[in-house]
């Protein structure tokens, strides 16, 4: 046989992972389906795993902070921007689902929750995870308890049908005294158009694909996320969009890891642009004059692209006579300057100066090391409050890098101290090219 057991499949990964994996594929719409085991563990690492991270992260800093579902903790007024926004778009996951369900699709059923998934974990929490490391119980901090634990809580009710073990799970170890003993009995939930917000829907859509746009850049010329850079450039023509990326700016050099974001409209700081011709649209209307219409059009100066580029015709003169040009007539080409990475989508352009100062290098180096000290404390299953001593041992260059940022990485890694050595016995490192050892040590 061509496919694993499915007996084995389930005592492995499962039952929850082989429903959402045969629910979210061809065979719900009566198509083929090569059942394989590399689906089952896409599926664990991408949508299972990242949801039950959700709800140990929420739990574990609860407990920290002694936060409860109370009426009152529950009632805050939500404020930020981030937690309208995941709340408003729960709601209209569930007003999705509601309505495939009752026309029994359930393909259409499933893929909407899967995708809520990744904006809850990679887009949500991961903007606000520093809102849940504040200390004290300031207002910000109790709305995104309250929000995380209300998006958790009300999805499990929905996601109920499709992954009922692992619904049950987040339900009782959410529920409050006065709830349901398990989430198979309670009702499922009902969207509230009060709750949307499209505007900030769209906004933040915007958002995102610009951090998706930015994150298609570092990865294709491998410029890794902990390395920060100096500035990213946003062209648009579109005085709304403007506006958007302006007030969410920091949303983006957060996410992007960048010092500053320049919004502009002028693409020309960015680019070299240049015009060709479009022979399959030209070439029926110029015939034998098309050759010199060609070479006048590869002259066009950056005013006429432009105004190409804003959707109005322009007039190009061949000796005598002239000639009507409209956008689809000619093919613009982006050159882009040097030390800039550019791309380009719809009415946005994205651009990443790369040129790197010794502080941002330095930078570099030190969120590196942060990084390689956390999957150690990982590893060595440590409380999230559990203080550390850190020693390495690196070569000149990267310890220069670490003292330069010793508190930042004191900050981040819960260390009450960071001590060079001369020779060490510690795990061997990376980073970036420089080797280093690092240990690590529980301070008692």
């Amino acid at each position: 046989k061509n496919y694993p057991d499915p007996n084995e499949m389930l005592n492995k990964y499962g039952a929850d992972a082989v429903r959402l994996y045969m629910l979210n594929s061809p065979a719900v719409r009566v198509e083929d389906l090569r059942f394989t085991e590399k689906g089952l563990v896409e599926t664990t690492r991408q949508q299972l795993l990242p949801l039950w991270n959700a709800l140990v992260f929420l739990s574990t800093y609860a407990k920290i902070d002694g936060w409860d579902p109370s009426p009152e903790n529950l009632s805050v007024k939500n404020s930020n921007p981030l937690d309208r926004w995941i709340l408003s778009r729960l709601h209209k996951l569930i007003a999705e689902v509601q309505k495939e369900m009752d026309g029994y699709d359930l393909n259409r059923s499933v893929a909407p929750f899967v995708g809520f998934i990744d904006l809850l974990t990679n887009w949500y929490i991961r903007r606000s995870r520093r809102r849940f490391w504040k200390a004290g119980q300031g207002h910000d901090k109790r709305e995104a308890y309250a929000t995380l634990y209300t998006v958790l809580f009300e999805f499990s009710k929905l996601i109920a049908p499709f992954i009922p073990y692992i619904a049950d799970g987040i339900f009782r170890t959410l529920r409050h005294d006065t709830d349901h003993q398990s989430v198979h009995l309670a009702f499922f939930p009902e969207a509230n158009s009060a709750k949307r917000d499209l505007d900030l829907e769209n906004r933040m859509d915007l958002v995102l694909s610009t951090v998706t746009m930015g994150r298609a850049l570092r990865a294709k010329h491998q410029l890794k996320i902990r390395q920060p850079l100096p500035k990213i450039f946003l062209v648009t023509r579109d005085p709304e969009a403007k506006n958007v990326l302006e007030e969410l700016s920091e949303l983006i050099s957060d996410e992007l890891n960048i010092k500053e974001v320049v919004i502009t409209q002028d693409e020309e700081q960015l680019v070299n642009l240049s015009a060709m011709a479009n022979f399959k649209t030209l070439g029926r209307k110029l015939g034998k004059k098309m050759k010199i219409a060609a070479q006048l059009i590869s002259g066009l100066d950056f005013e006429n692209i432009r105004t190409l580029q804003n959707g109005k015709n322009i007039i190009l003169k061949m000796g005598e006579e002239t000639l009507e040009l409209t956008p689809d007539d000619i093919l613009i080409q982006r050159q882009e300057k040097e030390g800039l990475l550019v791309e380009t989508d719809n009415l946005l352009t994205v651009a990443l100066d790369t040129e790197l100062s010794e502080n941002l290098i330095q930078e570099g180096f030190a969120r590196e090391f942060i990084n390689k000290v956390q999957n150690m404390r990982k590893d060595m299953d440590l409380d999230v409050m559990d203080r550390i001593l850190i020693s390495y041992q690196s070569s000149a260059k990267l310890n220069t890098a670490l003292d330069a940022f010793s508190d930042f990485i004191c900050k981040e890694t819960l260390a009450n101290r960071l001590q060079p050595q001369g020779t060490l016995d510690g795990t061997e490192w990376d980073l970036n090219g420089e080797s280093c050892k690092i240990k690590v040590e529980l301070n008692l």
